[in-house]
């Protein structure tokens, strides 16, 4: 049985707006004359499927109740009933995550159609939140060219996914995509373009403009940027692999010795080394493997085989670091 709750001071409203859900569906509804007392309902009969909320009210108003429900409440749908005369208002609430709006004049004619527009909606996001505890494995491969644009978008995607998995919280996804972008550009500047790190601690723009010439230039600009990435519900799996020559592990400075870490070759792998799980790269140094768990756990003695380990959970040791210069 769907549950709503009413809000309005009007007792002509609320008792409209009541006859019309009885009528459209097999429901129960709950009234309440303001946002404060919406509040109370929310907090001692929740939960609910859907908020219908007039914005001019006493005490609390629309407004200021969508503020809650988005803080506290935020799975549940808000659809807004406006007078004439409230549109700015009507408008900014929207902005702030109503699902919908009903004017109050064409509320007999159209309350029914948006209520069904905005359940139908809630109903597929809770089936599909449902189907993800289902999911063996989510996999995705890019090829991407040298394009910082498209590297951020394929960051926003895998992040996106990552969300709607539910096996991350906030916090790890930026972390993740933090680790995500700054391996892409290693990828795609140290590797494809083959760029030294030491130019950007030149005072002029040489390091940009080098990054521009060589987008444009051959062998350069066809390399390109394969991104594997694999979603289990206990963990995500990352590997980046560039086009270029790849380079020599050892040669690369340990970014956790406070010696090396105000220089700009070890600031993306220290980040990646304490944002990831496992980071470790290929012999070659053209590919790197990124892992992260939802509940880390303890670091394994041997890294893949013919894999040289760059970082270990739970701050294990380590050999020196293989990121890219």
């Amino acid at each position: 049985m769907t549950r709503f709750l009413i809000v309005d001071d009007s007792l002509l409203a609320r008792q409209i707006i009541r006859d019309i859900l009885k009528k459209s569906f097999e429901c129960e509804v709950v009234e309440a004359t303001d946002g404060l007392d919406a509040v109370q309902s929310l907090e001692e009969q929740g939960p609910f499927d859907l908020i219908l909320s007039d914005l001019q009210m006493p005490r609390l108003d629309g407004l200021g109740l969508l503020a809650v429900v988005r803080d506290r409440f935020r799975c549940t749908p808000f659809v807004i009933l406006t007078a004439f005369g409230n549109e700015d208002i009507a408008v900014q609430a929207i902005q702030e995550g109503a699902a919908s709006y009903v004017p109050k004049q064409s509320i007999r004619g159209r309350l029914s159609d948006v209520v069904k527009t905005v359940l139908t909606a809630a109903t597929r996001r809770q089936i599909r939140k449902r189907l993800t505890r289902h999911i063996v494995a989510h996999e995705l491969e890019f090829s991407l060219i040298n394009d910082r644009r498209l590297l951020s978008a394929a960051v926003a995607e895998l992040q996106e996914i990552g969300q709607s998995s539910g096996t991350f919280e906030e916090h790890q996804l930026t972390r993740i995509g933090v680790s995500l972008e700054e391996s892409l550009l290693n990828a795609m500047i140290h590797g494809n373009l083959e760029i030294s790190s030491e130019l950007r601690d030149r005072e002029d723009d040489a390091y940009e403009q080098l990054i521009l010439a060589r987008q444009e230039t051959l062998p350069y600009c066809n390399r390109r940027i394969h991104l594997k990435a694999r979603f289990t519900p206990g963990e995500v799996r990352f590997v980046i692999t560039d086009e270029g020559p790849g380079f020599d592990l050892a040669a690369v400075p340990d970014p956790r010795d406070p010696q090396n870490f105000l220089k700009p070759s070890g600031r993306g792998l220290l980040l990646i080394r304490s944002f990831m799980d496992e980071a470790y790269h290929n012999t070659t140094g053209n590919s790197i493997t990124l892992v992260k768990r939802s509940h880390p756990r303890p670091a394994e003695a041997e890294s893949p085989a013919g894999q040289a380990p760059s970082s270990y959970p739970n701050g294990g040791s380590s050999p020196p670091e293989v990121g890219k210069p």
